[in-house]
């Protein structure tokens, strides 16, 4: 069960890191497709995005940072404005 839990949130982070890389980046960046296994193939080991084709793609462990911290940042900002209210 704790796998299938934290497979969710795996997926739930990297989709997040993914949209997130698309919007902020108006669509020039991209986030590695779930289906590829391009990061193995263009990508150095343990890397977080890669160039290819004159565009940035975030492998899936960048898009789990980057995921992950825009929940911490909105956490953070949530108590600190409950805080200051």
């Amino acid at each position: 069960m704790d796998e299938i839990i934290g497979a969710a949130v795996w997926l739930f982070l990297t989709q997040t890191g993914r949209l997130l890389v698309y919007v902020v980046s108006f669509g020039r960046w991209r986030g590695e497709p779930l289906s590829g296994g391009e990061g193995r193939t263009f990508s150095a080991a343990g890397s977080l995005w890669f160039a290819r084709d004159g565009q940035i793609v975030l492998t899936y462990t960048g898009q789990m940072f980057l995921g992950l911290a825009f929940y911490v940042v909105a956490i953070l900002s949530a108590i600190a404005y409950a805080v200051h209210v």
